[in-house]
């Protein structure tokens, strides 16, 4: 459950424990995260979610021009718009 995922964040302003779980999987176990590099924001991904969900920004993770996907929402508009077309296809 997202409970069990992400019960080691207590509030939301437990920036430490954010910069060290992933955003997406809420795991503190990553192999490889990456923290977001703007500027007071707390975030980091890891390196199988961003993989997953947006694999072109896996290059990008790799160098200093990455934002993470709550600073830089670009990468992930493909996988919403299959998202929305499968929910409205369904309703």
């Amino acid at each position: 459950t997202c409970y069990d995922k992400f019960r080691h964040l207590k509030t939301s302003l437990d920036v430490e424990a954010w910069k060290k779980s992933c955003l997406m999987c809420g795991s503190n176990s990553c192999q490889t995260l990456f923290p977001c590099p703007v500027k007071n924001c707390p975030y980091s991904f890891c390196r199988n979610c961003i993989k997953r969900n947006a694999q072109s920004a896996l290059i990008l993770a790799d160098t200093k021009k990455w934002k993470c996907f709550v600073c830089m929402t670009n990468p992930l508009w493909e996988a919403r718009g299959v998202c929305a077309t499968l929910i409205s296809a369904s309703t």
